[in-house]
């Protein structure tokens, strides 16, 4: 789950002498049990991912990045090929991937490498399912670190005919002068080449425009001119929305990754169909959970929290926040929370949350959300000063142990001294968990794999709130009680925000089948 905080690693260092994932490993264990194999990655799969990469330019000590792409594996450990696209920030360039390599453990846990131009690139990979999973980039020599996630495409949707519909969107990244900025919004596509309708929230650096309210957009997508038979064989093409000029790829009717190239910033993210969107208050009902990431005042920020809906009231309102290593919970115990939500009558989706909090300094918060169900969608944080934006997700109505346990693929990034991408697969069982990990801390040490971890969900009351998820990395020597608050969401989708003043990240775990 990667969002804006990452730019930061340029501009500051959250005390960089206290211990984060440091230290050698111990001896990796043999290769875990569990369902998955070679064959479980078969076929061809779109990712996306940004991180930070060694800086060339400026003097500073990393430059942001995105990339995103496709890649073919043919069941039995070899990748076919396939296509990218990378904003190193001084620039875009397509490279075709010629060839590599993967591997698959029982647990879903593996290593994927890909084969361009420039050499050989060497991720870790979780698989979630046959379906897709997470990934992180892993460098021998740690000359750039990064995290994102791939999904398996349909080769019928590669055409203009593949994106026909209405899309929510989140985009993030950074503008053309290296402020934090999110999008978040709405488009329908004509299925012809057109964004024929759209809205969108853009907040540039802090400052939303215009604030609370969404900017009508338009834009097109065709066939790349220079490399025409992309659309066909990859699913990519060229993409305008708003102004801004990138890449993209289609994953299948339901969804498409974008990638800024040419408009001078460095701005990622995806666009997920739209189903069944509620257009009153009243199709909005129950708990949701969500978590964020970004900046705030230029310091890396990420916050989370849950309430409750009903007929456009919002209730049992929880936050939590790590700002540049301070957490803070709002509001105080015993405290009674309440505020506002709408929705949009037209069917984009839009909706703000609105409410006060005792304690939290000034107590005023704004949120913009986009829905792609009545279930599910992107939300923005529009509060002053910040720059934040994440997912958004309806809440089971029962959380226990026993419901919660079960095989999850986990991640998390965020800063320690540097940036830091762990990427693993963990066995939840009465609270409880073991598993085993990878680990990349940019500009401090070599990535270090097999990395196995424990520790354990401790629910807090009903389980709708703030959870505690506390783990260990066995590195040596050991990296114990690393702290995160956790929010429950449907499907036992598991949302992560960092609790310790020597890390601020965020992350997610998501249930293996």
């Amino acid at each position: 789950m990667k969002r804006a905080l990452l730019l930061l690693t340029a501009f500051i260092a959250l005390y960089s002498a206290a211990c984060s994932g440091g230290g050698s490993t111990t001896p990796p264990p043999p290769p875990p049990p569990g369902p998955f194999k070679a064959a479980s990655l078969n076929g061809q799969y779109a990712f996306s991912m940004s991180g930070s990469e060694a800086a060339t330019t400026n003097g500073a000590a990393a430059n942001f990045f995105t990339r995103a792409g496709t890649f073919t594996a043919n069941g039995a450990g070899v990748i076919l090929g396939g296509v990218e696209d990378v904003n190193l920030i001084t620039g875009s360039t397509r490279l075709a991937f010629t060839g590599g390599s993967y591997t698959i453990n029982g647990d879903g846990r593996g290593t994927l490498s890909l084969t361009n131009s420039t050499g050989t690139l060497t991720f870790s990979i979780t698989l979630t399912s046959t379906s897709g999973g997470l990934l992180a980039q892993m460098p021998p020599d740690g000359s750039a670190t990064a995290s994102g996630s791939f999904i398996k495409q349909t080769a019928a949707a590669f055409s203009k005919a593949g994106i026909a519909n209405d899309y929510a969107f989140d985009f993030t990244g950074i503008d053309p002068t290296g402020n934090a900025e999110s999008i978040v919004g709405h488009v329908h596509s004509d299925g012809a080449g057109s964004f024929t309708t759209g809205i969108w929230d853009d907040n540039d650096g802090g400052f939303t425009t215009p604030p609370t309210a969404a900017t009508p957009i338009t834009g097109t997508y065709a066939a790349d001119s220079i490399n025409p038979g992309d659309l066909a064989a990859f699913g990519r093409g060229v993409i305008s929305i708003g102004g801004i000029q990138g890449a993209f790829y289609v994953v299948d009717q339901t969804r498409f990754i974008f990638i800024e190239t040419s408009s001078g910033g460095a701005i990622i993210g995806s666009a997920s169909l739209q189903s069944n969107v509620p257009t009153s208050t009243a199709g909005i009902t129950g708990g949701f959970a969500f978590v964020m990431a970004g900046n705030a005042q230029f310091d890396p920020f990420v916050r989370g929290g849950r309430f409750s809906t009903s007929g456009g009231a919002l209730s049992s309102i929880l936050i939590d926040q790590n700002d540049a290593g301070i957490a803070g919970s709002f509001p105080t115990a015993g405290s009674n929370t309440s505020g506002t939500y709408t929705i949009d009558s037209s069917g984009t989706g839009r909706g703000t949350a609105t409410f006060i909090l005792p304690g939290a300094g000034s107590g005023a918060f704004t949120f913009v959300f986009y829905l792609t169900s009545a279930t599910q969608g992107v939300i923005q944080d529009q509060s002053p000063g910040v720059v934040a934006d994440g997912t958004l997700i309806g809440q089971p109505a029962t959380i226990t142990n026993a419901s919660l346990g079960g095989n999850y693929a986990f991640d998390w990034s965020g800063i320690t001294s540097n940036e830091e991408d762990i990427i693993g697969q963990f066995k939840l069982a009465t609270g409880s968990f073991t598993g085993n990990a990878d680990l990349n801390e940019f500009g401090r040490l070599l990535p270090a794999t097999g990395i196995p971890v424990n520790g354990t969900l401790a629910l807090s009351g009903d389980g709708s709130g703030h959870n505690v998820f506390t783990i260990n990395l066995q590195t040596n020597p050991a990296n114990n009680n690393i702290t995160f608050f956790a929010y429950v969401g449907n499907n036992n989708t598991i949302l992560l925000i960092s609790t310790q003043n020597v890390r601020v990240a965020a992350g997610v775990a998501n249930f293996q089948p």
